[in-house]
């Protein structure tokens, strides 16, 4: 499960600010992030006041990367922007929590474990997407906000 909030112009912005100036880019990518703050806030915040069922309080680990014990605060502070130009990618900007144990609480939906998510704190797709589509019409106002400057910006200095 996966939401997007659609932009057109925001690879092309990131390619033509890699060529014309590096500081534009540096830029673009502190204001995103900071655009998409109201997001990983919120999730941050749901993180935080979630209880986990017991068993996942248990050392868990999965080819060599440690899945469990499940921690609020580990969840929470795993939550960052990641930023791409990369034309391979579909992507250009995603909010990501690189935390194993949250994506496995995000998307576990069956089995004994995903019966104990489901009870204690809803269907999948449990923090991550709710937090993005509460602040999405915010995100997606400023996004383009700062899209179109840019693109301003780098007409002016192409003339």
């Amino acid at each position: 499960m996966s939401t997007t909030i659609r932009i057109d112009g925001v690879k092309e912005t990131l390619a033509e600010l890699r060529q014309v100036d590096p500081k534009i880019r540096k830029a673009f990518t502190t204001n995103a992030k900071s655009i998409a703050k109201p997001a990983i806030t919120v999730a941050q915040n749901r993180y935080r006041s979630l209880q986990f069922p017991s068993g996942t309080y248990r050392q868990w680990n999965y080819g060599g990367k440690e899945i469990f014990p499940l921690n609020s605060n580990k969840a929470a502070k795993s939550i960052n922007v990641k930023i791409s130009g990369a034309k391979k990618k579909s992507t250009a900007i995603a909010i990501v929590n690189s935390y194993a144990g949250a994506g496995v609480f995000e998307f576990a939906a069956s089995g004994n474990l995903g019966a104990a998510f489901n009870a204690k704190n809803g269907p999948v797709a449990r923090v991550m997407w709710p937090s993005v589509t509460s602040t999405e019409n915010g995100i997606e106002r400023e996004m383009t906000m700062l899209v179109e400057a840019l693109q301003e910006e780098i007409n002016r200095s192409l003339k």
